[in-house]
């Protein structure tokens, strides 16, 4: 046969045979795709998200961080066991020394007693009446959960809240010991512990600095008088006496008796000043304007007017408020104005 004539017929052939082979490939790939068994998908559970812990909420006072600690147990001025179960929120103050120490700490009261004037701002609280006859009315009228007050002239009142169900605390201020430890309990009283600590700090740190700047080796007296006229002494025991005795100066009224209204204070006759010879006499008038300062009447009242302190002018006056009126956390203001008289300035 010829063979060009036989060439188109095996092409022909070979494609036949390849389509055959293609389609039978075709359709064994088909089966097994048919007889292929398709599995779902298994979810890969999700742990459970884990709560972050919310940290409890911690009190903050002048950018101190402090937590609370209640219930606590405090010994007061008055050796009262006193458990305090949640902190306090609404106080109320019946003492200047008591209203002084609580806002010296960062804390605030709700009330206040009458002459309670400092820091400014209690001016616009509620008065309570007289710190010597506070209106117990008036102060379960604020619904207060603790009362603080002055141990040495109102511990009478105690009995009262106790029978009301209020819990009281009182502070003390006749010596600087007594100042730093009333304030240190109400640190705790109040939860700031810490805040009570500065304030402890500063108050020594001022004076122990003021101390050094004193050098006066003579007697002194701090005089004071009332609306009769009688003239009384400061003794050591007294706020004042506690003051002048930081820098160690020699009291002419120390270990003579209590007497007249003033708790520390003795009376101080014309026979008794005619005997003392002070070097300095410093005077304390608690009458306002236009009552006459002490120290201007001096020179008018037989046997003071004859002491050198009289005649030679050195005699000045004190603020009442910051030597008898308030005691409390301002006693180094207090010793800065006794040591800025001595040194003249």
């Amino acid at each position: 046969m010829n063979l060009r004539k036989l060439t188109p017929l095996i092409i022909g052939l070979m494609i036949i045979g390849c389509g055959e082979e293609e389609e039978k490939n075709t359709t064994t790939m088909s089966d097994q795709n048919q007889n292929m068994v398709t599995e779902e998908p298994t979810a890969t559970p999700m742990p459970e998200p884990t709560p972050t812990p919310i940290p409890e909420p911690t009190a903050t006072t002048n950018n101190i961080e402090i937590t609370t600690n209640y219930p606590v147990t405090i010994i007061d001025k008055l050796n009262q066991i006193i458990d305090i179960s949640n902190k306090p929120e609404k106080i109320v103050s019946i003492s200047p020394t008591a209203t002084e120490m609580i806002y010296k700490i960062g804390g605030e009261v709700i009330a206040r007693d009458r002459a309670s004037v400092y820091p400014q701002n209690v001016m616009n609280l509620p008065s309570i009446g007289s710190a010597y006859s506070p209106n117990i009315e008036l102060i379960v009228e604020q619904s207060p959960d603790l009362v603080v007050m002055e141990a040495l002239t109102q511990a009478r009142f105690v009995g009262e809240f106790q029978k009301l169900g209020i819990p009281t605390i009182a502070v003390r201020a006749e010596s600087l010991i007594d100042v730093t430890e009333s304030i240190k309990i109400l640190g705790s009283a109040l939860d700031l512990d810490e805040n009570s600590e500065i304030a402890i700090s500063e108050i020594n740190n001022k004076i122990d600095s003021l101390k050094t700047s004193v050098n006066y080796a003579e007697e002194i007296l701090i005089l004071i008088s009332d609306a009769d006229r009688n003239v009384y002494a400061a003794k050591p025991e007294s706020y004042a006496g506690a003051v002048a005795n930081l820098f160690n100066l020699t009291n002419g009224a120390e270990g003579m008796e209590d007497m007249g209204p003033y708790p520390g204070y003795t009376l101080w006759t014309a026979e008794k000043a005619a005997t003392s010879n002070p070097g300095f006499i410093f005077t304390i008038s608690p009458a306002p304007e236009p009552a006459p300062k002490l120290s201007t009447m001096l020179p008018m009242i037989p046997g003071f007017n004859r002491l050198t302190a009289v005649t030679t002018g050195n005699v000045a006056e004190l603020d009442p408020v910051l030597f008898m009126q308030a005691p409390g956390p301002r006693m180094a203001e207090a010793a800065e104005l006794i040591e800025s008289i001595l040194n003249g300035k």
